[in-house]
């Protein structure tokens, strides 16, 4: 009986190793508020999914229920390669980046120091360059993975006195397009998914441009159109109905390239693409970049892909 319970025992933590050893490892960016929590947050109550999320607050840095936040500065490619390397090392591998740690300037083009306009840029689009290019290597070795931009509608749909912002949110779609067309080679899929209006602080914490500047009349609606956009996001959606929507995106083994999260946003895309989901041009890069390499006599890196 001893030896039947013993087996038993046996058989039972064999099955829940694997169960471990299957989970996805997933990485959310910017997880220490607004959507990047909820999402570490819906991710963790599920457990296909190891869940991790980076923040800079060190104050915040450790285990929650189901999940861990790292500390992790977008801005700075030190800390994003030791974050991300001791998170792969450790699982042995990373199968999913939530690119999401962001934030807002706003005012006009005068009124926006370009000093304000680089750090926004350096943690909105190359912050997205450190983390992707550190989960690669992890991605590369397994030939499978999964990058989802977080973008926003206005990539598409850019707004007076928010153009700056738009711009970090426009390289964002346009570097995953391009990302697509070969990381595709190692099994490595670049998503980008639009929010649209959700209620987090967002607004609240964007930042004002700095410059005063005589005459200019737009620049001094700055601070009423932030109160405007607060009383807007407010009204938007839930930052746990946004996560999972996102969450839809991670378990689709076919995701689109451009997931907008409602209707309206869909809209807005349509308004400007042909093709609101960004397939089509992502097959036609994709077979731009396959006709580079057959012009000089190259093979992609994973024929199986081909």
């Amino acid at each position: 009986m001893k030896m039947r319970f013993w087996l038993l025992g046996l058989l039972l933590l064999g099955s829940l190793l694997q169960a471990n050893d299957a989970a996805k490892v997933v990485i959310v960016t910017g997880a220490s508020s607004g959507i990047g929590k909820s999402l570490v947050e819906e991710l963790a109550a599920d457990k296909a999914y190891k869940v991790y999320g980076t923040t800079r607050q060190t104050g915040l840095v450790g285990d929650y229920n189901g999940y861990s936040l790292i500390k992790m500065d977008p801005a700075d490619t030190r800390s994003v390669d030791a974050a991300i390397k001791m998170i792969g090392d450790r699982e042995s591998g990373i199968d999913v980046l939530v690119n999401n740690a962001g934030y807002m300037v706003v005012g006009s083009v005068e009124s926006v120091e370009p000093d304000q306009l680089l750090d926004m840029l350096n943690v909105n689009v190359v912050g997205y360059a450190r983390a992707t290019r550190a989960v690669l290597p992890y991605m590369r070795k397994r030939q499978s993975g999964l990058v989802v931009n977080i973008s926003s509608s206005q990539a598409f749909e850019p707004r007076g006195l928010m153009e700056s912002y738009s711009a970090t949110r426009s390289a964002i779609e346009t570097m995953s397009l391009g990302q697509s067309s070969y990381l595709e080679d190692y099994g490595v899929k670049v998503v980008v998914f639009e929010p649209g209006a959700t209620n987090t602080n967002i607004g609240k914490s964007a930042v004002i441009g700095s410059a005063k500047v005589q005459g200019d009349g737009a620049g001094a609606q700055t601070g009423n159109l932030k109160r405007m956009m607060v009383d807007r996001l407010a009204q938007g959606a839930s930052p746990e109905d946004v996560a999972k929507r996102i969450i839809s995106v991670i378990g689709d083994e076919m995701p689109d390239f451009r997931t907008p999260v409602d209707s309206k946003v869909l809209e807005r895309a349509r308004f400007v693409y042909r093709s609101p989901d960004g397939n089509g041009l992502r097959d036609k890069l994709r077979g731009n970049y396959l006709n580079f390499l057959k012009a000089w006599g190259a093979k992609p890196d994973n024929l199986k892909s081909n």
